[in-house]
């Protein structure tokens, strides 16, 4: 068994309660499932989810998970999609409220 002496240690050792990792989160991100709600506008431009994934280059079945949150749209996907449909990227962000940035908006006036 090999042993690394005092250096390494003393170098793992005011590291230890520095580093945090959070868990993943259970379920998919909030974010993920406003722009797939937002991805659903395909619905009022009548276009059917295999043909938004034809224009996209995906599986009607990537779109059914984008719309529900499951799977992440990449950027260059979430791209792809706001041409197919053509609207803007800035529509599927539109109106989303960012939790974490709120209450770091709540902590900062209550400093006040």
């Amino acid at each position: 068994m090999t042993t690394y002496g005092r250096g390494l240690s003393s170098l793992i050792r005011p590291l230890e309660g520095v580093i945090h990792v959070d868990r993943p989160p259970t379920g998919p991100d909030p974010i993920d499932v406003f722009i797939g709600t937002r991805v659903r506008w395909r619905l009022e431009l009548g276009i059917l989810q295999p043909v938004l994934a034809r224009r996209v280059g995906v599986t009607f079945q990537a779109v059914q998970k984008y719309e529900a949150g499951e799977v992440r749209l990449a950027a260059s996907k979430l791209y792809r999609v706001g041409k197919a449909l053509d609207i803007p990227l800035t529509y599927f962000f539109e109106g989303y409220a960012d939790p974490g940035l709120e209450a770091g908006k709540r902590r900062k006036r209550a400093k006040r």
